[in-house]
């Protein structure tokens, strides 16, 4: 069935990755590979996981933040924020 073969690649994604990590120090693991932990973030490491929530928290209050501000200035601008929320996105990606 589908479920069961998303939970073997699921599985094989964890083991290869795990083997990456005990291979690889943590700083050096490329954008691309960290990329592929998206979803499995909690099977792979707490340490991991701890930094992938903080990304997202980090990510999320600088969303909030241009809401506010453009709240406070009465002023919608979606395409703004839009903008902010990609850059923001990008210098992380730039930075894993």
């Amino acid at each position: 069935t589908d479920r069961k073969r998303f939970r073997h690649d699921q599985i094989a994604d964890v083991l290869r990755m795990r083997a990456v990590f005990e291979s690889t120090p943590y700083d050096k693991i490329p954008h691309n590979e960290l990329c592929r932990c998206v979803g499995i973030e909690s099977l792979m490491s707490t340490k991991l996981l701890e930094r992938t929530l903080e990304h997202r928290a980090n990510h999320l209050n600088v969303i909030l933040f241009e809401q506010k501000c453009q709240r406070d200035m009465g002023v919608c601008d979606p395409d703004r924020l839009a903008s902010i929320a990609e850059r923001h996105s990008r210098k992380v990606s730039l930075r894993a």
